[in-house]
């Protein structure tokens, strides 16, 4: 093992590449803050009686998992991708947690690598990918979030000459970012002011696809990865202030909200506005989470010289849309 030409490398010389095999979409992904494919090589150790030291392991296929994270911009070509529903279009389009889930298998993440001098050092495959969970993060600090982990059925590295992909060209016309003050969270599908949630901290919504590696005797390698229907929740963090959001979950019984009987469920929007245009006048990504419920609550956390604060965890209690996975999104208003 000869000592590196490089000293080491930025991550700005690491570009992310998704496939869609069954749609035959491909895209180089923009606005990529971080990339971490790892694998873990399951191991058995071996002992026996008669003798201290061990004698020796078996090793099992590995399980592959790539976690990223990207700005959420007005651009949902990853999210299109992992969909099926190619590259984003023009106009409106729709998709669910259902459809990601028909692809589940099918996605392969690749991550291009080149060296200081700009000539490609190398390339990872990780293919038969499934989508494990989707986060989307809203906070009051920085860009929106999006934060995506796949698992994948099996990996390699590729030398330079052999490199699957020249580097790609990343989109120059999206948005950098958008941040936190632009995106508005409703407890109602309406848009005015008794629909809106006030004085929130950070908003975060999870899909998770409960997956499994799938193994078989006499193959030692995976024989694929399998998802289930999604698990959709949503967690948030407020300033203490008046009863809100306490009346939209729980049964007004004249002089105090009951804990024990919230109201029946509905749905939550989250709509994000674009950052550039007049302020909440043009939705570029919009939420739908079917029939929330709380599940749990701390209505007040207090201490000294800081600002009291409450939370809620509520979950996606059932679809409103068959198959659909209970979240819905979109480019456009829903």
């Amino acid at each position: 093992m000869a000592s590196p030409a490089q000293p080491g490398s930025y991550g700005h010389r690491q570009q992310l590449w998704l496939l869609n095999t069954t749609s035959g979409s491909q895209i180089v992904v923009d606005r990529v803050q971080s990339v971490e494919p790892s694998f873990n090589i399951p191991s058995v150790d071996y002992y026996e009686l008669g003798r201290k030291g061990k004698i020796g392991i078996t090793q099992n296929p590995p399980e592959y998992r790539i976690a990223v994270e990207q700005n959420m911009v007005n651009s949902l070509e990853l999210e299109y991708v992992l969909s099926g529903k190619g590259i984003a279009p023009a106009g409106a389009q729709t998709y669910t947690m259902g459809d990601i889930l028909t692809y589940a298998g099918n996605l392969t993440a690749y991550v291009l690598g080149r060296n200081n001098d700009d000539t490609l050092m190398d390339e990872q495959e990780y293919t038969g990918c499934s989508v494990a969970e989707l986060q989307y993060r809203f906070n009051i600090q920085g860009a929106l979030m999006l934060g995506l982990t796949l698992v994948g059925k099996s990996g390699k590295l590729y030398k330079a000459a052999s490199t699957i992909h020249t580097w790609g060209t990343l989109d120059d016309a999206s948005f950098g970012g958008i941040p936190g003050k632009d995106a508005r969270i409703y407890f109602t599908s309406g848009s005015t002011a008794t629909d809106i949630g006030y004085r929130l901290q950070s908003f975060n919504i999870r899909a998770a696809f409960p997956n499994v590696f799938v193994r078989e005797l006499g193959n030692r390698a995976l024989a694929g990865t399998l998802s289930d229907n999604a698990d959709v929740t949503v967690d948030f963090d407020l300033l203490k202030a008046d009863t809100q959001p306490t009346e939209k979950f729980f049964t007004d019984q004249t002089t105090y909200y009951d804990y024990q009987n919230p109201v029946a469920a509905f749905d939550a929007y989250v709509r994000v506005f674009d950052p550039t245009a007049a302020e909440g006048s043009s939705v570029v990504r919009a939420f739908k989470i079917d029939n929330v419920k709380p599940v749990t609550h701390t209505p007040i956390r207090a201490q000294v010289r800081g600002l009291a604060t409450a939370r809620y965890s509520l979950t996606m209690s059932g679809e409103d849309v068959a198959n659909s996975g209970g979240l819905t999104l979109s480019n456009r208003n829903l």
